[in-house]
C-alpha cells in the first residue's frame, strides 16, 4: 500500500534529522570521520522513488549538510568528502529519480500492452475456438454426406466467404483451388490455380515436408496446425496460425483436396513479443536488485518466485526454494519460526507494510540477520505479498561492535578516570560523560549540566582560575590546558586536568566546546610525595658525598704520617743495619738482630706500605666519585668526532707503543657535559687498552648512530672479554677483573655509570669471554 504524503514527509525527517544527529555525533562528540555518510543515501533513495526529480531537495540538504559539518564542527574541508562524496549524492538522487520516473512510466505501458494483448488473444482464441468448432461440425457433416455437401457447394462458399479468416483449398499438388475473399484481399484475387508455397511464401519449391501442415493432411488424413509467416501481395510479413483439415475425399477415402484455414495472429505476436520483453526486463531488474526479493502467496504464504540475489543469500537454487516454507529459511525456533512468519505476513496481506529484522538460515546452516519489509502487491491480477530481504549481518555486527566500543571507552574512561564533555553554547546545555559524573560524586541525570552548575562545583580558590581559563580560550579562539581543583560535596579535594577546545562559526560566533577532565589526584599526591623523597635523598647525598669527602681528607692526614714514619722507619733500619758492622759488637748479638732487620721488620714495613699504597688509591677514588656526584652539569651540543679525536691525542702514546689499530667512523652528536662525557669516553678507551689480548694484535673500532631521540656510541674491542658471571658487577665499585695484575681503583666503570645516569641515559656490555667487547652508551638529545 503506497503511503500517504504526509506519512513519507514525516518518515523523511526522521530520517535526515537521523542523518543530522549522525553527522554531529560523529564529528562533533567522537571527533572522529567514519564511512556513517553511507547511511545518507538510505533517505536520498527513498526521497528520489516517492517524489521522483523533486526528492532530489533530500540529497542537496545531506551534501550541504556534510559540507558545513567539515567546515563548523570539524574545522576542515575534506578534498574527498566535501567535493567528492557530497556531490555523489545529488548524482545517487538525481540517477534513482530518472529510473524510478522510467520504471513507472515502463510498468504503467508495460500493463497496458499486457491488458490489450491478454484481451485480443482471449477474444482471438474464443473467435478461433468457435470457428473450430464450426468447421468440424461442417466437416463431420460433410463425411456423413459428401452428396449433399456437393449439391450445397454454392451455399458452403457463402458461408465460408463470411468467415473472418484466411481460407483456401488446395489439391494433392498443393494448387489452390478456391479462396475466400479474404484470402484474396490479401494475397491477390488471382490466387486460384496458383502453387500455394508461391502465393503465401514467395518460394518456388514446396515447403519441407516436416513443416507444411497440406502435405501432412495429405498424407495421413488427419488435422495439423502450425504457426508460420507468410508475404502478402504488398511485400507485407503476415504472422499466421493455420489449421489444415480433408475438405474432398475420393471414392476410396483418399483426400483430393485440404482446408486450410489461416487466422492473422500478428498483433497476438506482437503482444507476445511485448510480453516477453517485458518479462525479460522484469526478470533483468527483479534479479539485478541487490536484496533478496520473495513474491509469495498472501493466503498461504506459500513461495512462489524469487530473485537472483535471493539464491545467492541463502544457497539455494530457484527450484529448491520453491520446495520449502519460511521455516526453512529462518532460525526455526521462536521468536524467529514459522508462526511468527505467518503473523507479519498476515499483518502485511491486511494492507499494512511490516518491516522488521529476522535471523535467516543459508542452506548451510549458518545463521545470518536481515531485515525484512513485506508489502501487499497485485501481481498477475492476483493478491500477493512482495518480501525484500535486506543482509544486515555487518549492519548488526557494526552495532554490536559500536556497542562494545562504546562500553570499552566507558570502561576505559572509568580506569583512565578520563571523562569527556561538550558545552552547546547556543543554548548552554552541558553534557557529561558517566567518568565526569563520578569524579564530580553524582549519579547520571543527578545535575543540572549548565556553565553555571559547573563552575560551582570547582574549588573556591580555582573557579576565577577556570573561568579565566576558558574565556580567554573563547577570546583568543586557542584551546587550553590547565590543572586545579574540585570541591566534592562530601568535602573531597580533587585534582583534575582539564583541556578544552571551542569550534565557532563562519561570523566567528562560538557554537561548541569540547572538553576532557582528567582525576589526577593520585598523581598529584604521587609527584608531592617524590617530590618530598627527591629533596631527602638529594639532602642525604649531600651529606653522603660531604661524609666521604671529609672521611677522606681526614683519612689522608694519618695516612701522610703512617707512610712518613714508615719511611723514617725504614731509614731507621738501613742505619741499624750499618752500625751492626762495628766491630764492637758481638758476633752473637749480630746474630739475633741481623734476622729482624734484614728480614722480619722489612717484611712487615713492606706490608704497611702496600696497604698504604692501597687506602690513598681508594681515598683517591671516593674523592673522585664524590667530585661527580657534586659536580653541576652544563648541557651543550657536543661534537662526538671532535671530542673522540681529542681523547685519542692524549693516549696517542699509549696506542702507539701498544701497536693498537683504531677505527673510528662519523659520529653523531650528542647534547651533554663536555667534561665529564670526555671522562667517560676516556674512562671506556682506557679499558678498551687495558684489557688487550697480548696474543693477538689488538683492534679497537668506535661507531655511532641515531635512534629516534638517542645517538648511542660503541666501543669495540678484541681483547680478553668477560666472563658471563662478571658482566653485571663490573659496573659495582671497587670491581676489578684481574685485580692481581690490574692498576686503579675499580672505580672507572662505575665512575661512567653515574656520569651516564646523570645525563638520564644508559651504558651497557656485550661481551664473549676470549673474543672482545662492544661497550654501548646511549646519550638522550635533550
Amino acid at each position: 500500500m503506497k503511503l500517504k504524503e504526509r506519512d513519507q514527509i514525516i518518515i523523511m525527517t526522521i530520517l535526515l534529522s537521523l542523518c543530522a544527529f549522525l553527522t554531529f555525533y560523529f564529528h562533533a562528540v567522537l571527533g572522529i570521520g567514519i564511512v556513517f555518510t553511507h547511511f545518507f543515501y538510505i533517505p536520498i533513495i527513498i526521497a528520489s522513488i516517492w517524489w521522483k526529480r523533486k526528492g532530489i531537495i533530500a540529497a542537496l540538504f545531506l551534501s550541504i549538510l556534510l559540507v558545513l559539518s567539515h567546515m563548523f564542527i570539524r574545522g576542515n574541508v575534506s578534498t574527498i568528502n566535501d567535493f567528492f562524496r557530497a556531490p555523489m549524492f545529488i548524482v545517487v538522487g538525481l540517477v534513482t529519480a530518472i529510473l524510478s520516473e522510467r520504471i513507472a512510466k515502463g510498468q504503467k505501458a508495460l500493463q497496458k500492452s499486457y491488458d490489450k494483448s491478454e484481451q485480443r488473444v482471449i477474444e482471438r482464441t474464443s473467435e478461433l475456438k468457435l470457428a473450430n468448432e464450426q468447421l468440424e461440425s461442417e466437416v463431420n457433416e460433410r463425411r456423413h454426406a459428401e452428396k449433399a455437401l456437393q449439391e450445397s457447394k454454392g451455399k458452403l462458399s457463402a458461408m465460408l466467404q463470411s468467415i473472418g479468416d484466411h481460407m483456401s483449398m488446395m489439391d494433392e499438388n498443393l494448387n489452390i483451388l478456391w479462396a475466400n475473399d479474404i484470402a484474396k484481399k490479401v494475397f491477390g484475387e488471382d490466387i486460384i490455380g496458383k502453387k500455394c508455397y508461391k502465393t503465401y511464401h514467395g518460394k518456388e519449391k514446396p515447403c519441407d515436408d516436416g513443416n507444411c501442415i497440406a502435405i501432412k493432411t495429405f498424407r495421413d488424413g488427419k488435422v495439423h496446425e502450425h504457426d508460420t509467416q507468410v508475404i502478402d501481395k504488398n511485400g507485407k510479413t503476415i504472422c499466421f496460425h493455420c489449421t489444415a483439415n480433408v475438405s474432398l475425399k475420393d471414392e476410396k477415402g483418399k483426400p483430393t483436396a485440404v482446408l486450410e484455414i489461416s487466422r492473422d495472429v500478428t498483433e497476438h505476436k506482437k503482444g507476445e513479443e511485448a510480453l516477453r520483453e517485458s518479462e525479460e526486463k522484469f526478470r533483468t531488474i527483479f534479479n539485478s536488485i541487490n536484496d533478496a526479493v520473495f513474491i509469495q502467496d498472501s493466503e498461504t504464504g506459500a513461495i512462489l518466485d524469487v530473485n537472483s540475489t535471493m539464491c545467492e543469500m541463502y544457497g539455494y537454487t530457484r527450484k529448491e526454494v520453491l520446495q520449502l516454507k519460511n521455516q526453512d529459511l529462518s532460525l526455526g525456533q521462536s521468536p524467529y519460526s514459522q508462526q511468527e512468519a505467518l503473523e507479519w505476513m498476515r499483518k502485511a496481506a491486511a494492507g499494512n507494510p511490516q518491516v522488521f529484522e529476522w535471523m535467516a538460515k543459508h542452506k548451510s546452516g549458518r545463521l545470518f540477520w536481515v531485515e525484512v519489509n513485506i508489502k501487499k502487491a497485485i501481481i498477475e491480477s492476483q493478491d500477493r505479498l512482495l518480501i525484500v530481504a535486506r543482509d544486515i549481518t555487518g549492519r548488526k555486527k557494526a552495532e554490536e561492535e559500536l556497542k562494545e566500543s562504546e562500553a570499552k571507552l566507558n570502561e576505559a574512561q572509568r580506569i583512565a578516570k578520563i571523562g569527556s564533555w561538550d558545552l552547546d553554547l547556543i543554548t548552554n546545555k552541558l553534557s557529561w560523560s558517566d567518568e565526569v559524573y563520578r569524579m564530580f560524586g553524582f549519579k547520571p541525570q543527578q545535575f543540572g549540566e549548565t556553565y553555571e552548575s559547573f563552575l560551582k562545583n570547582i574549588h573556591p580558590e580555582d573557579r576565577e582560575l577556570v573561568n579565566k581559563a576558558y574565556t580567554d580560550s573563547l577570546k583568543n579562539k586557542e584551546p587550553y590546558n590547565i590543572i586545579h581543583r574540585l570541591k566534592i560535596k562530601d568535602g573531597t579535594i580533587k585534582y583534575v586536568n582539564e583541556r578544552c577546545e571551542t569550534f565557532y562559526d563562519d561570523s566567528g560566533k562560538p557554537i561548541l566546546s569540547i572538553g576532557t577532565i582528567q582525576d589526577i589526584t593520585e598523581r598529584k599526591k604521587a609527584e608531592e610525595a617524590r617530590e618530598r623523597l627527591n629533596a631527602e635523598l638529594i639532602q642525604k647525598n649531600k651529606e653522603l658525598e660531604q661524609i666521604v669527602f671529609v672521611a677522606s681528607h681526614d683519612l689522608r692526614s694519618p695516612l701522610v704520617n703512617i707512610k712518613g714514619f714508615s719511611s723514617e722507619l725504614e731509614l731507621s733500619i738501613k742505619e741499624l743495619i750499618t752500625k751492626l758492622q762495628d766491630e764492637s759488637i758481638t758476633n752473637e748479638v749480630k746474630e739475633k738482630i741481623a734476622p729482624l732487620l734484614e728480614e722480619e721488620i722489612p717484611e712487615a714495613l713492606q706490608f704497611i706500605l702496600k696497604s698504604t699504597a692501597k687506602m690513598d688509591t681508594l681515598l683517591t677514588g671516593l674523592l673522585k666519585l664524590s667530585r661527580v656526584g657534586r659536580a653541576e652539569l652544563t648541557i651543550v651540543k657536543i661534537d662526538m668526532n671532535k671530542l673522540i679525536s681529542d681523547i685519542i691525542d692524549a693516549s696517542a702514546f699509549q696506542i702507539k707503543d701498544l701497536d693498537v689499530k683504531l677505527d673510528v667512523n662519523d659520529l653523531p652528536p650528542c647534547k651533554g657535559d663536555r667534561k665529564q662525557i670526555d671522562q667517560l669516553f676516556s674512562n671506556l678507551l682506557d679499558n678498551a687498552l687495558k684489557y688487550l689480548d697480548p696474543n693477538r694484535s689488538g683492534v679497537i673500532k668506535i661507531s655511532g648512530y641515531r635512534e629516534k631521540k638517542k645517538s648511542i656510541y660503541c666501543i669495540e674491542d678484541n681483547g680478553i672479554g668477560i666472563a658471563q658471571e662478571h658482566q653485571k658487577k663490573i659496573f659495582e665499585i671497587f670491581h676489578q677483573l684481574n685485580p692481581e695484575t690490574s692498576s686503579g681503583e675499580g672505580l672507572g666503570l662505575n665512575k661512567a655509570n653515574r656520569i651516564i645516569e646523570k645525563h638520564l641515559g644508559k651504558i651497557w656490555v656485550e661481551s664473549e669471554y676470549g673474543k672482545g667487547s662492544k661497550f654501548y652508551v646511549a646519550i638522550p638529545m635533550k
